[in-house]
């Protein structure tokens, strides 16, 4: 019984510290669904040039869409005329982060893995994206056109409630169970790993880099859902460039995804996809380790300053409230994360 009310005591701790921030995304999410229009996206993805792979990227980066989520969507526009580098960058910086992932975090990990964490999800997607289109090839002409766009009749009040219902009802039911379980490992983490493990086995960078990169690869984690694992393990010591190798191949690929790009788009461009993102991941990981000697100590106090407050209470018991209704009306629904 100890065992299980320390593990459910730091669960809850993280939960509550997140919970605030999250909740915040998924608004901001809601907002950046209600004005975006895919069509427009298409049109400026179809060349297989520089400038079509870094607006993929940025694009991909804001949208809140898991590992699995953005698989569908990266075939329809690869089936609507995006060039393959175009699709590869969109697939890589997506679900590496989002509005969502972004506000958690600045509230778990501090500003500095706020502004990292999206720059290198962006250059993940370019350089992914890049490598691709040396690697494929698709006719340079082809082109993705609008079509006709009908006026909107909606009003503030459906307007409204759309942005609610995608904010807090939709995200929720595509990541929800997932950022449970990160939630969950976080606190497991966190309670039971004993801190002599990371100094003993993983002290080393070239160890830590790539045992990362073996877990995170083929692992299914979403962008949020990553944080709370992180935290916990640069709680037991991990380094903070071995904790972004982490968070970037953890949430940018997993086993469904690896089979779409072969399946799809050959095994050339899946070496490159893969490729990509382990040369993106150690190089910032190794600069992060470098430029922020003293980041562990930062995060620590950033991590475990802050005491409980009501707001954040209430904002934990609400998103919990969102977790059963995700759960319940899905059980006899096969979500797309549940295709593995």
């Amino acid at each position: 019984m100890d065992i299980l009310y320390g593990i459910m005591k730091e669960t809850w701790a993280i939960t509550v510290e997140m919970s605030p921030y999250l909740l915040f995304g998924f608004l901001c999410a809601g907002l950046l669904h209600s004005i975006s229009s895919k069509n427009h996206i298409l049109r400026h993805l179809s060349k297989p040039s520089f400038a079509s792979v870094v607006k993929s990227a940025l694009v991909g980066v804001p949208l809140p869409l898991c590992s699995c989520a953005v698989i569908p969507v990266a075939s329809h526009l690869h089936e609507e005329g995006a060039s393959p580098g175009a699709t590869i960058s969109f697939l890589t910086s997506t679900p590496n982060t989002g509005v969502d992932s972004i506000a958690v975090t600045y509230g778990m990990l501090g500003p500095v893995w706020a502004i990292v964490r999206p720059i290198t999800a962006m250059f993940s997607g370019i350089f992914s994206g890049v490598v691709t289109n040396c690697f494929s090839q698709q006719d340079a002409t082809s082109t993705a056109e609008d079509p006709p766009q009908q006026q909107s009749t909606k009003t503030w009040r459906n307007k409204f409630v759309s942005i609610f219902r995608y904010a807090f009802f939709d995200i929720v039911h595509s990541i929800g169970k997932w950022l449970l379980i990160g939630i969950i490992i976080g606190g497991v983490i966190a309670f039971a790993l004993p801190q002599s493990f990371v100094d003993q086995y993983l002290h080393s960078p070239v160890v830590s880099y790539l045992a990362m990169i073996i877990i995170g690869l083929p692992m299914y984690v979403c962008s949020t859902g990553s944080i709370p694992i992180a935290v916990a393990l640069i709680g037991k010591g991990l380094s903070p460039g071995a904790a972004l190798i982490f968070l970037i191949t953890g949430p940018a690929t997993n086993s469904a995804t690896m089979s779409y790009v072969w399946g799809k788009m050959g095994k050339k461009v899946l070496v490159a996809y893969l490729a990509s993102i382990i040369i993106t991941a150690i190089s910032f990981g190794f600069m992060f380790d470098y430029f922020y000697p003293h980041i562990n100590t930062m995060i620590h106090h950033h991590h475990h300053g802050h005491e409980s407050s009501p707001f954040a209470v209430a904002c934990a018991v609400f998103l919990i409230v969102l977790f059963v209704n995700a759960y319940i009306p899905r059980r006899k629904k096969t979500s797309c994360c549940s295709k593995k």
